[in-house]
C-alpha cells in the first residue's frame, strides 16, 4: 500500500511539473542594455531674458546672475569644465570648475540629472534702456572622458529695456563672489 501510494505521488508531481507543453519554455529575459558610451547633454538658460538689478557699485552699477541649467539623459554623469560668457566688445570672462562649485555647490552634472550652475556679472552700458545679448559657452567632460562644448544665447535687459542704437557694455567681469 505504501508503494502504491508513493508510485501514485510521483506520477502526478510528473504530470505536474510538466505544466502545458503548448506554449514551450520560457524565453530567457532580455539581456540589459549596454552603457552609453557618451553622456547626452543640453543647456537651458533659465529665464533665456535675465533682468540686471543695481549691484551698489557706481562704477560698475549693473549685475545680472545667469543661471545654467545643464541636463543629460543618456545615464552618464559629466563635470563642467568651464563656462564661458561673451558678448560683444568685451573679453570672454571665465568661470573655471571651482568658481561653479563656488557658485553652484557642485560642478558633477549626475546621470540623467541636471546641474544648475549660476555664473554672476557686474557691468556698466550706456544706451538705457538695454538689452544686451550674450552667449554662455559650457565645456564639460563625461565619465568616459569625451569632451564636448555646449552653448545657448540669452540676453540681459536693463530697465526692461529692449535696446537702442547706442547699447554698449562700457566694462564686465565677473560678479559678487569673484
Amino acid at each position: 500500500m505504501l508503494k502504491r501510494t508513493f508510485v501514485l505521488i510521483a506520477v502526478f508531481a510528473g504530470l505536474v511539473s510538466c505544466g502545458d507543453s503548448s506554449t514551450g519554455p520560457t524565453p530567457p529575459p532580455d539581456p540589459p542594455p549596454p552603457p552609453p558610451s557618451q553622456a547626452q547633454k543640453n543647456i537651458v538658460l533659465v529665464p533665456s531674458t535675465v533682468l540686471a538689478t543695481p549691484s551698489g557699485d557706481p562704477t560698475l552699477p549693473w549685475v545680472a546672475s545667469i543661471t545654467v541649467r545643464i541636463n543629460e539623459t543618456a545615464g552618464l554623469g559629466a563635470n563642467i569644465n568651464f563656462i564661458n560668457f561673451d558678448t560683444e566688445g568685451i573679453p570672454t570672462i571665465n568661470f573655471g570648475a571651482s568658481d561653479i562649485v563656488a557658485t553652484s555647490g557642485s560642478n558633477s552634472v549626475p546621470a540623467n540629472g541636471s546641474l544648475d550652475a549660476m555664473i554672476p556679472v557686474i557691468f556698466s552700458v550706456t544706451g538705457l534702456p538695454a538689452l544686451v545679448p550674450f552667449t554662455v559657452t559650457v565645456n564639460c567632460t563625461d565619465a568616459n572622458g569625451n569632451r564636448s562644448d555646449l552653448t545657448a544665447d540669452g540676453f540681459i535687459s536693463v530697465l526692461g529695456g529692449g535696446g537702442t542704437n547706442s547699447t554698449r557694455i562700457l566694462e564686465m567681469r565677473r560678479g559678487p563672489g569673484f
